[in-house]
C-alpha cells in the first residue's frame, strides 16, 4: 500500500477521517475518488468532534473557510440529512470555485454539478461574513449567487424570483459598503420587481427591508430607515422568527443611537430577548457595543469604560480575525478616554483607528468621523495650534481624495479656521459629526447655513 493510501484510508478501515484526506477533499484536483468524498461528507455529519476540528482547522488555514465559519460547521451535526449533506457539498464546491482561473460564472453555467442549493446557500453565506471585511469579495460572491439562482432546478419560478430577490438585495448591501450608492439603488430597485414576482415569503421581504434600511440609514436618511427596519420587524414576526426580529431591533437600535438614546436602548432591550446567540454569535458583541456607544452619547463614560473592561473578552475574540471589530474597538475607547478629558490618550488611541482605516480605504463615512474626533482630541490640548492646522491640512487633502463633495470639504474649511480663532464647544462639534454622518453623500441644499459662528 503507498503512503497516498495509507493517508486517505477508507471507512473501511478506520473510524475517523485523516488529516490529508480533508485536506484531499477540499483539493478539487486530487485522487480522492467519488466514494471516498462521499464518506467524508457522511463522518462530518455524523458530529464527530475530533473530524470536524480537523477539517475548520484545515478549510481555515488553506482560505476556503472563513474563522466565522466555525460555527456553521458545528450546527451541520443538527441540520436534517438531507440539508447538512447540501450543505458540505456547497463547503466543497465553493473551494473548487477559488481555485478556477477564468470566468467563475461561466464555469458554474457549464458544469451542471454547481447548480445546487448547497452552492447557492455557500455563496450567500460567504456574502454575509465578508459584507464588513471585504465588501468587494462580498459583492462577488453575491454575484455568483445569481448566477447559480438562475440554474437551479425549482418547481415554479415564483420561488426562483425568490432566491434571486435574497442574492440581488445582498449584492445591493455589498455595493453599498463599497460606496456604490447607485448601484445599490439598482440593486434593491431589482429585488423588489422580484420580490413582486415571488411567493410572499416573509423572510424574502424582510431581509430586502432590512438590507434597504441599512442602505437608507448610510445616506443619513434615518427616518425612511426606520421606517424600512420597521417593515422588516413586521414581516419576521409574520414568519415567527423571533430571532431575525431581534437582529432588526439590533439594527435599529444601530441607527437610533445617533440622534436617540432613548429610542436605542428601548430598541437594545428587546433585542437581547430575541436574539439566539447560537445562530450568530457576533450578535452579542454587537449589541454590547451599542450599549457602549448609547453610554457615551449620554455622557457617562465612566460606566462605558466599565462596561467595556467587561466586554474586553468579546472585543478580543471577534477582532483576532476582523478589522472592523479592532477600528470600533479602537474609536469607542478613544472617545471613552475623550469624554474622561484624557485628550492625549484619546489621541493616541483615536490615531490608530485613523491609520488603521485609512490604509483600509473603504469606509468613508466612518474615516471622516473618526478624523474629526481625532481633530477634536488634538484641539482640546493646549499649545497644540500648529498641529491642528496640519492634521486639518492633511484632512482636507484626504477628503477631496475619497470622493467627498466640495460642501464637505468647505466644512472642513470652516472646522479648520474656526480652530484657528476659539475653543469649540460641545454642541459645535456635534453639529459637524452629525453634518458628515447625515451628508457625506448628499449635500445639505443650497446656501448651506454657517455650521460655527
Amino acid at each position: 500500500m503507498s503512503s497516498d493510501d495509507t493517508n486517505n484510508v477508507t471507512p473501511y478501515r478506520r473510524r475517523h477521517v485523516s488529516e490529508t484526506m480533508i485536506a484531499n477533499w477540499f483539493n478539487p484536483d486530487s485522487s480522492l475518488t467519488k466514494e471516498e468524498r462521499a464518506y467524508v461528507v457522511r463522518h462530518l455529519l455524523t458530529r464527530c468532534k475530533r473530524c470536524t476540528e480537523i477539517a475548520f482547522r484545515i478549510g481555515t488555514q488553506i482560505g476556503i473557510l472563513l474563522p466565522e465559519d466555525n460555527d456553521t460547521i458545528k450546527l451541520l451535526g443538527v441540520e436534517p440529512p438531507d440539508v447538512g449533506t447540501r450543505r458540505l457539498l456547497g463547503l466543497a464546491q465553493w473551494a473548487i470555485l477559488r481555485s478556477v482561473k477564468d470566468n467563475v460564472a461561466n464555469f458554474i453555467n457549464a458544469h451542471s454539478a454547481f447548480h445546487h442549493l448547497g452552492l447557492y446557500e455557500r455563496l450567500i453565506e460567504v456574502a454575509k461574513l465578508e459584507m464588513r471585511r471585504d465588501p468587494f469579495r462580498a459583492y462577488e460572491a453575491a454575484n455568483l449567487a445569481i448566477v447559480v439562482a438562475h440554474t437551479l432546478k425549482l418547481p415554479t419560478d415564483e420561488l426562483r424570483n425568490d432566491y434571486l430577490a435574497t442574492a440581488t438585495a445582498t449584492m445591493g448591501n455589498a455595493a453599498r459598503l463599497c460606496a456604490n450608492f447607485t448601484g445599490a439603488e439598482m440593486a434593491f430597485k431589482a429585488a423588489r420587481a422580484l420580490r413582486e414576482n415571488g411567493t410572499d415569503d416573509p423572510l424574502v421581504d424582510g431581509l430586502l427591508y432590512r438590507l434597504e434600511g441599512a442602505y437608507l440609514a448610510e445616506l443619513g436618511r434615518y427616518d425612511e430607515a426606520e421606517v424600512s427596519l420597521s417593515r422588516a420587524l413586521i414581516e419576521y414576526s409574520h414568519a415567527g422568527d423571533t430571532h431575525l426580529e431581534g437582529r432588526t431591533l439590533l439594527s435599529l437600535a444601530d441607527t437610533a443611537v445617533y440622534y436617540d438614546c432613548l429610542k436605542a436602548s428601548g430598541y437594545l432591550g428587546r433585542a437581547n430577548a430575541l436574539i439566539d446567540p447560537v445562530r450568530e454569535p457576533i450578535l452579542e458583541f454587537c449589541s454590547r457595543h451599542i450599549e457602549i456607544c448609547c453610554l457615551v452619547e449620554t455622557n457617562r463614560p465612566e460606566v462605558a469604560l466599565d462596561l467595556l473592561e467587561e466586554s474586553r473578552d468579546l472585543y478580543t475574540q471577534w477582532g483576532r480575525h476582523d478589522m472592523w471589530v479592532r477600528v470600533r474597538g479602537y474609536w469607542i475607547e478613544g472617545r471613552i478616554a475623550f469624554g474622561m478629558a484624557h485628550y492625549q490618550e484619546a489621541e493616541s488611541i483615536l490615531s490608530i483607528a485613523f491609520e488603521t482605516l485609512d490604509s483600509e480605504g473603504r469606509h468613508p463615512v466612518d474615516l471622516t468621523l473618526i478624523a474629526v474626533d481625532l481633530l477634536q482630541a488634538i484641539a482640546a490640548q493646549e499649545k497644540r495650534q500648529a498641529d491642528v492646522i496640519v492634521f486639518a491640512d492633511r484632512l482636507l487633502s484626504l477628503l477631496k481624495g475619497i470622493g467627498l463633495h466640495d460642501q464637505g470639504r468647505a466644512v472642513m474649511l470652516l472646522l479648520r479656521d474656526a480652530l484657528l480663532r476659539k475653543t469649540l464647544d460641545g454642541v459645535e462639534w456635534k453639529i459637524v459629526k452629525t453634518y458628515y454622518r447625515r451628508n457625506w453623500y448628499s449635500p445639505l441644499p443650497e446656501p448651506m447655513r454657517p455650521f460655527i459662528k
